[in-house]
C-alpha cells in the first residue's frame, strides 16, 4: 500500500485533492529531473540509498518482531538514515542502481501491460544497460537518463491530466521534453563536468 492509499483510507473525503496533488507533485519531481537530474544526483542518490536501506531495515525487523509495527517502521527509518550517511562512499553502486532504477522503471511502464514477462526482462536487460553506462560515463549518462526518464514521466503523468492528449500528442511532448532537458542540462552543468 502506498502513502497515498493510506492517506485516502484514512480521510475518504480528501481522496479527491490528495489524488491531484499527489499527481501534480509527480510532474513537478519528473520536470525537475528531466531538467535538473545531474545538478540533483546527489540528492537522488541518497534519497536511493535512504530508501533501499529503509525497505531493508524494516523487512529484517518484520521477520525478528512481527508484532511491533511502530519498532519495525523506526528500525527501517535508523536503517534508511545510516545507509545514507554512506552513499557517497559507495558512488559507483549508486549511479549504477539510480540509473537502473530510473531506466527499469520506464520500460516497466511502456511495456507492462502489453507484455509482462517480456516487459521484465527487457527492464532488467535495458536497466542494467542503464547502469554500466551511467557507471562508466557518469556526466553524460546521467543527463540522458535523467532527461528521458523524466521527460517520459511527466508526458505520461500529463496525459492524466489533460483528457485531449492521445497517446500521438503524448509521445509528441516526451520528445520535446525530453531533447529540452537533455540540452537545458548539458548547457548549464558543463562547468560541473570538469
Amino acid at each position: 500500500m502506498t502513502l497515498l492509499q493510506l492517506l485516502q483510507r484514512i480521510a475518504p473525503e480528501l481522496s479527491e485533492p490528495l489524488t491531484m496533488a499527489s499527481l501534480y507533485g509527480s510532474i513537478a519531481l519528473a520536470l525537475l529531473t528531466c531538467f535538473f537530474g545531474f545538478r540533483l544526483r546527489q540528492i537522488w542518490y541518497a534519497l536511493l540509498v535512504f530508501a533501499a536501506g529503509a525497505l531493508l531495515g524494516y523487512t529484517a525487523a518484520r521477520l525478528f518482531v512481527p508484532e511491533k509495527l511502530w519498532l519495525c517502521m523506526l528500525i527501517g527509518l535508523g536503517a534508511g538514515l545510516v545507509a545514507a550517511a554512506f552513499t557517497f562512499r559507495i558512488y559507483q553502486a549508486v549511479v549504477f542502481a539510480l540509473a537502473f532504477a530510473c531506466v527499469f522503471a520506464m520500460v516497466g511502464e511502456v511495456l507492462g501491460d502489453l507484455y509482462p514477462t517480456v516487459s521484465i526482462i527487457a527492464a532488467v536487460v535495458l536497466g542494467v544497460i542503464a547502469g554500466l553506462l551511467a557507471a562508466r560515463f557518469h556526466y553524460r549518462a546521467v543527463i540522458l537518463i535523467t532527461s528521458v526518464t523524466g521527460g517520459w514521466r511527466a508526458a505520461s503523468l500529463l496525459r492524466r491530466c489533460v483528457p485531449s492528449i492521445t497517446g500521438e500528442t503524448m509521445l509528441i511532448v516526451a520528445g520535446a521534453l525530453i531533447v529540452a532537458g537533455a540540452v537545458f542540462q548539458f548547457v548549464n552543468t558543463r562547468k560541473l563536468a570538469k
